[in-house]
């Protein structure tokens, strides 16, 4: 994992979600998770990963970068799921 690709990403730009308060952007952490964690809706879970890869493009971010981070937990998941 590239740290310092993290934190390039994190300080350079001016995207809505960078100027978005820490407050809101916990919130929405918090409303995505219980969605996700609660949900047993395929079509739900579907609008979930839609509506983040939506801001994900509005906010400009970096795709490579975000999918790569992505990965790393997923990783780990299927780890735990097949051990």
């Amino acid at each position: 994992m590239d740290v310092g690709a993290i934190d390039r990403s994190a300080t350079s730009g001016g995207g809505p979600l960078r100027d978005a308060a820490p407050v809101a952007k916990l919130i929405g952490l918090a409303l995505v998770l219980t969605a996700t964690l609660l949900s047993w809706n395929a079509l739900v879970l579907a609008g979930v990963f839609g509506t983040l890869a939506t801001a994900l493009v509005w906010g400009r971010v970096d795709l490579r970068l975000a999918l790569a981070l992505a990965a790393y937990p997923a990783l780990f998941a299927l780890v735990f799921a097949f051990a």
